[in-house]
């Protein structure tokens, strides 16, 4: 699994997720059910997605 981070532009404010996905196309899916739980009943007319492959994260288990 790889991390990536998603940014969801819509309306007037970005939102920012972290999502721990095999590829891009899972990321942002994942990411955009986020929003909607978010964001649920809102209409939004425009939306744009970026999507940032992460570099390696510093874990417990990597810190020892």
């Amino acid at each position: 699994m790889k991390l990536y981070r998603v940014t969801i532009l819509a309306d007037k404010y970005p939102t920012d997720y972290t999502v721990s996905a095999s590829g891009w196309g899972t990321a942002v899916s994942r990411a955009i059910r986020e929003w909607k739980k978010k964001f649920k009943g809102s209409r939004t007319v425009e939306m744009t997605i970026k999507v940032y492959k992460s570099s390696d994260v510093l874990t417990a288990e990597k810190a020892e």
